[in-house]
Parts: structure tokens; sequence; C-alpha cells
């Protein structure tokens, strides 16, 4: 389990605070299997990073070192795989952005908002040879 606060609100909302040294990936990948969600989006999240992994839209790798501002993290998350985006800012106000990666390790705190939508849907990642990647597949569940 991973150093962290969790406050749950009937099971459709997770707020939390994730700490120092933490690889943000890996902490939302295991917020996921944790609460077992099928389907979330990140409703906000702020926070900083000692350093940040990213690839762009061409392909390319961007690595960062901190300290690195969350100016935006938005994403869909599941246990089936999250696909999320980040936009950090240096301490100069530059700023880029790009898929997060591995290797975004927490600075002093990231604080996030997760929306779960596991009631009624499931999403699925998916190889797409368009695209060459896995891509988002929604599904309704059973019961909705």
């Amino acid at each position: 389990m991973l150093s962290r606060e969790v406050l749950i609100s009937s099971r459709k909302s997770i707020a939390v605070r994730l700490l120092p040294s933490q690889d943000l990936k890996l902490a939302l990948e295991a917020i996921c299997v944790e609460h077992e969600l099928l389907a979330a989006a990140i409703v906000s999240a702020v926070g900083s990073l000692n350093g940040a992994v990213l690839r762009t839209g061409s392909g390319a790798f961007k690595q960062m070192d901190g300290p690195l501002e969350i100016v935006s993290l938005s994403g869909i998350l599941s246990t089936n795989g999250i696909h999320v985006h980040t936009s950090v800012a240096t301490e100069s106000g530059e700023t880029f952005g790009g898929h997060l990666l591995y290797g975004c390790i927490i600075n002093t705190t990231v604080e996030i908002v997760i929306q779960n939508l596991s009631d009624e849907f499931v999403f699925d990642r998916i190889y797409d040879a368009q695209t060459g990647y896995k891509e988002l597949s929604i599904r309704k569940t059973v019961d909705s």
C-alpha cells in the first residue's frame, strides 16, 4: 500500500493526497487496483514534481528536471489501463505537456480528485492497428 491519505465518498468519488518520492503513474495505477476502478476520470489535480518524463504527440520523449508545478492533469483511469496527460511548468513558467510516463516523481504533494464511473461503464484498452497504441474501448456495465 502506498503512503497517502485517502477519502472515499460513497464509492463515486476518491480524494487522495500523494506524498513525496512516489512515481505519479505508478500511484495512479495502484489506486485503480486498490479501489477496483473499472472506469474513472481525473476531475481535479494539483501538485509538484521533482522531474517529469512525458511523451509528446510526435512520439518523442521529453525528460525534465524539477522542481515542476503540475498545471494540468487529466485522463481516463481503469484497472485495464490508464491514459493520462499532464502539463508542467518550470520555475521560469515555461510549460510542457504530453502523455504521463513512469518517472514523474512527486516533489511535495499531488492532490487528486477522481470520479468513479464503474457503476455505469467499463473502460478497456484494445490495440488499434491504425494508431499503433492500445486505445479506449467503452462498454456499459451489465447492471446499467
